[in-house]
């Protein structure tokens, strides 16, 4: 259950910086438009197939001196069989894009505490609209707790910590071949166990993440994902 849980939370990391640009006013390396989409695929160290995850911008919308974009989100197992499933609006203005960490929290991930109340706290996940080899990112942070009767039963922490812009390089997928940002970060989770994964993410001018492969501890690969489809209507 842990596995599928640590799964569902990293792609939703990496979708979520996959969906950011929403307009000319937020051109970068998220360059999305309304009624865009794309898919998403990802795999076990073993090149098995795991899941599927499909985009769209649904509509995009002024927010005082932000844009705002609601996107849509459907992840399916390796069986075609849908995991989990909503919307998210993504704020961005013309230097950066804003996350609200609690969206990566999968609806599925607190489905089995949907009769307690449940908080968040934390702070936004930023990303510059333009990038260069030698960047440092802001980290980001997030800590959901769980409560039955006004009583604290558990909380669930997560941070994205030492994010860098490494380098440039070409990256081939099903949907093409694109001159890519090498970025890389870690992605940690404490809850009932403690997670940590070491990320490397491409992505490309006016398109968005073309792969990630989470590694763990021990530097062995642990998954991956990549750019199987992208449609600009």
């Amino acid at each position: 259950m842990m596995k599928r849980l640590s799964h569902i939370l990293t792609l939703s990391v990496i979708c979520l910086f996959s969906s950011l640009a929403i307009g000319q006013s937020c051109a970068g390396y998220y360059s999305f438009v309304e009624n865009s989409a794309f898919e998403l695929t990802s795999y076990n160290r073993k090149d098995k197939m795991q899941s599927v995850a499909q985009y769209k911008v649904n509509s995009i919308t002024s927010d005082g001196s932000f844009a705002k974009a609601n996107v849509s989100m459907e992840v399916y197992d390796e069986k075609g069989k849908l995991i989990t499933g909503g919307d998210m609006d993504v704020k961005c203005s013309d230097d950066y894009y804003e996350i609200d960490m609690k969206n990566m929290i999968s609806p599925e991930m607190l489905e089995a505490y949907r009769d307690m109340e449940i908080s968040y706290d934390g702070n936004a996940l930023n990303m510059p609209s333009q990038l260069s080899v030698g960047m440092e990112l802001p980290s980001g942070d997030s800590e959901i707790i769980i409560s039955n009767s006004g009583i604290k039963f558990m909380s669930m922490k997560l941070n994205i910590s030492d994010r860098k812009v490494v380098g440039k390089e070409k990256i081939t997928t099903d949907a093409g071949t694109f001159d890519c940002y090498k970025l890389t970060h870690t992605f940690s989770m404490k809850a009932i166990v403690s997670l940590t994964f070491n990320v490397v993410e491409w992505y490309a001018d006016g398109i968005g993440l073309v792969r990630s492969e989470s590694y763990k501890k021990n530097g062995k690969l642990s998954s991956y994902t990549e750019l199987s489809k992208y449609e600009k209507n």
